[in-house]
């Protein structure tokens, strides 16, 4: 059995080619919540309750994403002098 193309390459097959952003900004949020939904109704617990938890640790979450796409390379900030900037190859996204 052949693995679908998706499953190899899924920044390729994106609705939005070239996009792999639109996956970690639409899927991701929507993913969790139905994950948070399904979790809720499996253990019968208040929804409510569980996205209050899920609040509390959603800023680190999303530092770690941030991060992801620092280093992917669609989220590089702006141009900086300072001794600690990073150095992006020449002619690279963030170039």
């Amino acid at each position: 059995m052949q693995t679908p193309d998706i499953v190899m390459e899924p920044a390729r097959r994106t609705p939005v080619r070239g996009r792999t952003d639109v996956l970690v900004a639409g899927a991701g949020p929507a993913g969790a919540m139905a994950a948070l939904a399904l979790y809720a109704r499996a253990t019968r617990d208040s929804f409510l309750r569980l996205g209050a938890l899920v609040a509390a640790v959603l800023p680190l979450g999303h530092a770690f994403g941030r991060l992801g796409c620092f280093m992917h390379g669609c989220c590089y900030g702006r141009i900086s002098h300072a001794a600690c900037a990073v150095r992006f190859p020449r002619h690279s996204p963030a170039w």
